[in-house]
């Protein structure tokens, strides 16, 4: 069987409910998830980063980095100013 994909998901406090979650393709690994002040998240998706809204369902790639060469996001984080920030792995 082919692996679909790696699912990204809420978790309610408590419960064993995943009330939303959006699937990214097997070959990408997911590397930070941040949520946004307005609403959303924002998601290190292999070599991009992309926005994800639960409420309308909305996925779209805000940029994509070192496009071709052999590399992912490591890690990230968003400072006091909310600018976010990560790191790339180099493979060779």
């Amino acid at each position: 069987m082919k692996n679909a994909g790696v699912q990204v998901s809420t978790a309610l406090y408590n419960t064993s409910k995943y009330p939303h979650c959006f699937y990214v393709p097997s070959d990408q690994v997911v590397t930070l998830v941040v949520p946004c002040e307005n609403g959303g998240y924002v998601v290190g998706v292999g070599q991009s980063i992309v926005f994800f809204d639960w409420d309308t369902d909305t996925k779209r790639t805000l940029c994509t980095v070192d496009n071709g060469k052999n590399t992912r996001m490591n890690d990230g984080k968003v400072d006091a100013s909310g600018r976010l920030w990560f790191g790339m792995r180099i493979f060779s």
